[in-house]
């Protein structure tokens, strides 16, 4: 369908693809599964990246100091740590339908705009570490397509603490947070990983796989043994080469070790024209975690060539057999490596017949990573040949998870561009729309949702800053299509991407503070109080009441106890902005909003601060008695006493400053009072 308007581009119409979510009301948005959870991806971020809160990476220095009187020969530093870490996450994935697949990261700052799942310059999750208070182990972030976008996942740990001080420290540590960023609440069971405080447990109690099933169901076993097991030579798998394709084109599967006890077998086919070498790769690195051997046999039965995946993480192994005859069969066994903690986890299978293939090395080994498993094997020789993925076309089922995505451009300040797209009746009513910038050229696209014929749909802003805008509206009816609108909202000319996500939860978000400011009575000074260490999302919004023949603004700051401004943004009148999340260790802080204007008239106006916790609340280790959280109540632990005696179930807590104060931030900088 094309649009007629000045300026725009064809219409563009995509079949939503939903998760099933349960409701819930929490500060963080828990109970989202992530969509693409047969491979979420990791990455362990450099040394001086960027974390959310400003300051630089130091995990890995961190750490490997701490792990370093723990080395050994076969094992260093830094594999011991990110051993326990990845330990973690094996452990959760074992017990449902979700893989882990580790990622290089390129060092791009936490929290770039860029994609929700999927972003090819670092992981889904994203690993890193600054110093935080005493009483955070860690801060970790769910999924949550609306107010995290990129930062879905990360998990920053304390590198204030020593996290290798007794046995299996740092593992109880991750399994707790890596819940977290499956989307899971603390638990006030006392034997779950989930419990705040931690306990000493380093497996899964019965709670802990109930909720992960939940949401995203038991582990499943692959396709080849949905109909007849392939657990025995008798009954193996039977791979050959496409007929239109011989063997110039390398023969894939994509199989599953459901259980440690698991087994596959495959029967490669020689076509019957081809003699010479054979290679056989095993891909377990950026699909899963496994720890996996590969043996291949001859007709008779013999073992002509084994070999092992065994690096932290997964990796690849590769056979070669010299010459094999043509018509000929091989026979290939995988198995987890017996005694290690990466027993479960998905795999890539290839055998390439090296004289006649026109597919490189490097593009199979890619491919394999890429995980196909729904693809036929047709579908898989004409993508290695033709040199696509599953990336690359932008009405793939999967696609990362998203919904919806595609990539688009500004060609001249007038340009509009339309999407439309569509669900089906029993998916969920909550879309979620993500639009930003990409290039050197920050465009600032601005959304706006209409039913087909124009009529604007309401929506609530949860993200708009630094080139990248996010929206969410709810009682969306699936079978209904919604268009969206996309213009650069300062005109400029240059790349965006665009995607969508139909969940059955909103992202949770509250009005922290609301007033009216103005001429005579320009500043507002609250305290602001934190009883546990959390990532904050700001969202400020300023409506005039009356009058101005000039510019008005709102200048809004938390500074600490030392009156350095941890966080500071300015909003003009119009539609909210946010800037970037703030991670604010427990105590108490002032929170200032101030109306600056030129208007030489009285100039009254609104502001309002809404946004969300998008981390989990981090509670105490019960191993420590130094992490007790500030304002906790001893008579009722969950619940929080503040100053003057407010009890709250809240870690956080706002009050305004009624009385003139002394500021010497301000003064500092020309101020006076400030009421």
């Amino acid at each position: 369908m094309k649009i007629s308007t000045t300026g725009t581009r064809n219409l563009r119409k995509y079949m939503l693809h939903n998760d099933s979510l349960e409701s819930r009301c929490v500060p963080a948005t828990f109970g989202i599964p992530w969509p693409n959870s047969e491979r979420i991806t990791v990455s362990f971020a450099p040394d001086n990246t960027t974390l959310i809160s400003g300051q630089p990476n130091i995990l890995n220095q961190t750490l490997d100091s701490q792990f370093s009187l723990s080395a050994t020969l076969a094992d260093s530093p830094n594999s011991l740590w990110k051993k326990s870490v990845l330990q973690a996450f094996e452990i959760w994935s074992a017990q449902s339908n979700i893989n882990f697949g580790i990622v290089s990261d390129s060092g791009s700052e936490f929290g770039v705009a860029g994609r929700a799942t999927g972003d090819s310059r670092f992981g889904d999750i994203r690993i890193g570490g600054v110093e935080l208070a005493p009483n955070a182990l860690a801060v970790s972030m769910p999924f949550d397509p609306g107010m995290a976008g990129t930062s879905s996942g990360d998990m920053i740990f304390n590198t204030s603490l020593n996290l290798n001080k007794s046995p299996d420290e740092l593992l109880r540590i991750a399994l707790h947070e890596v819940g977290h960023t499956l989307g899971l609440d603390s638990s006030l069971n006392p034997q779950s990983v989930m419990s705040s405080p931690l306990g000493s447990r380093t497996t899964l109690d019965d709670s802990d796989i109930l909720a992960v099933q939940n949401l995203y169901g038991k582990r499943s076993p692959d396709n080849f043994e949905t109909r007849t097991s392939n657990n025995s030579s008798s009954n193996a798998t039977r791979l050959k080469a496409q007929t239109s394709r011989n063997a110039i084109v390398p023969v894939v599967a994509y199989g599953d070790i459901t259980t440690p006890s698991d087994v596959d077998f495959y029967s490669v086919e020689v076509p019957s024209k081809y003699s010479g070498q054979v290679t056989l790769k095993l891909q377990t690195g950026g699909l899963s975690l496994l720890n996996a051997k590969i043996s291949v046999m001859d007709d008779k039965g013999a073992v002509i060539g084994r070999s092992f995946v065994q690096d932290i993480g997964g990796g690849l192994a590769s056979i070669v057999i010299p010459s094999v005859t043509p018509g000929s069969k091989l026979l290939v066994k995988i198995e987890p490596i017996a005694n290690n903690a990466f027993q479960v986890g998905s795999y890539g299978l290839a055998a390439c017949f090296d004289k006649a293939s026109l597919v490189s090395p490097d593009r199979l080994s890619e491919f394999l990573k890429g995980y196909h498993p729904d693809l036929s094997p047709e579908e898989l020789a004409s993508q290695l040949m033709d040199g696509d993925s599953c990336e690359d076309h932008e009405d793939d089922d999967d696609d990362h998870g998203s919904t919806f995505h595609d990539s688009g451009r500004f060609a001249d300040s007038k340009d509009t561009d339309f999407y439309q797209i569509a669900g089906e009746s029993d998916h969920g009513s909550v879309l979620t729309i993500r639009a930003f910038s990409t290039g050197t050229t920050e465009v600032n696209p601005q959304i706006v949702v209409t039913k087909p014929n124009g009529t604007v749909i309401p929506s609530r802003i949860l993200i708009n800053d630094n080139g990248q805008m996010t929206v969410q509206l709810t009682g969306v009816k699936g079978s209904d299509p919604v268009r969206i609108r996309l213009k650069s909202e300062t005109g400029q000319v240059g790349n965006y991407q665009v995607e969508a996500f139909f969940t059955k939860i909103e992202s949770e978000t509250r009005t922290f503070l609301a007033g009216q400011l103005s001429s005579s009575s320009p500043t507002q000074n609250y305290k602001f109080y934190v009883a546990e260490s959390q990532l904050f999302q700001f969202l400020n919004g300023l409506n005039l009441e009356s009058g101005s023949n000039g510019t008005s603004r709102l200048e809004a700051s938390v500074i600490d106890s030392w009156g350095r401004v941890l966080w500071s943004m300015t909003v003009g009148t119009g539609s909210p902005e946010s800037t970037d999340p703030v991670i604010l260790n427990t105590g108490e802080y002032r929170f200032q909003v101030r109306l600056v204007t030129t208007s030489t008239t009285p100039v009254t106006a609104n502001f309002k601060l809404s946004g969300s916790v998008i981390s989990d609340p981090v509670g105490p280790g019960i191993i420590d008695g130094t992490t007790i959280p500030q304002y906790s109540d001893p008579l009722i632990p969950p619940v929080f006493t503040y100053p003057g005696g407010i009890i709250m179930p809240d870690p956080f807590f706002w009050k305004l400053i009624p009385i003139p104060f002394y500021d010497p931030y301000q003064y500092a900088s020309g101020g006076t009072w400030i009421a």
